[in-house]
């Protein structure tokens, strides 16, 4: 117990440390955090304590053995595997997906069509989320051969995946094609050994987090997301 105290009382002074010198750089307006401390040491208190907004979010895996696949209905949209070609296009597609989520209030990337490039950009050429898998990266093209749906996989270990970007058009949510992208993904990984996937959603996105528990996936982590804006 006193080992534990001794720990979170450490934590607590190097992330107070660690904000005070953010805040105290006129030129930064806002800062973003999460984290993910698998033990018992508890981060919120602090993030609050320096004017932090809190939003809850999950880490959910999900045993690739013990997979529920969803009905699925006849493919409307052309599926491909991942293609930086059409990223520019995704993005401006995220942009549209994400208005007005709560992801848009944890992440300001999800508001523009630059910060969503950027970040999808990085995900496919930085190791940050894993490494890249493009032959379980998914894209779903419209009849007009513009991108309604994608979903980018990573590998974060010999037999482990992630799943760090799904989107769909707003037109075409509830229709399955969200399952299709799933579904490919899911095979794919199979296929390279692969045995468990996981994915993060934020508590309140209460659509998504039904959709992943039917697919299987399990809770492993409940986690933050924090955020802070200047005012002055």
């Amino acid at each position: 117990m006193a080992r534990t105290s001794t720990s979170q009382q450490t934590v607590e002074e190097l992330l107070s440390l660690s904000i005070s010198s953010l805040k105290e750089a006129q030129n930064i307006r806002r800062i973003e955090a999460q984290i993910m401390p698998f033990n018992n040491l508890s981060l919120t208190a602090t993030f609050t304590k320096h004017g932090f907004q809190y939003f809850p979010r999950y880490f959910l895996e999900l045993n690739l053995d013990n997979l529920r696949k969803e009905p699925l209905a006849p493919a409307r949209e052309k599926i491909i595997r991942w293609s930086s070609a059409y990223l520019e296009h995704a993005a401006e597609m995220s942009t549209i997906a994400y208005r007005g989520q709560t992801d848009a209030e944890i992440c300001e990337d999800y508001r523009t069509k630059p910060g969503c490039e950027g970040y999808l950009r990085s995900l496919v050429e930085n190791p940050g989320c894993g490494t890249f898998l493009p032959e379980a990266s998914f894209m779903a093209l419209n009849g007009q051969g513009s991108p309604c749906g994608f979903l980018i996989c990573s590998r974060i270990s010999g037999k482990a995946g992630m799943i760090p970007q799904i989107a769909v058009h707003p037109s075409y949510q509830g229709s399955g094609l969200g399952n299709t992208l799933m579904n490919r993904s899911f095979e794919q990984l199979k296929s390279l050994g692969i045995q468990s996937v996981s994915l993060t959603v934020t508590k309140k996105n209460y659509r998504a987090l039904a959709w992943y528990q039917r697919l299987g996936f399990k809770m492993r982590k409940e986690f933050g997301a924090y955020v802070w804006e200047r005012t002055d």
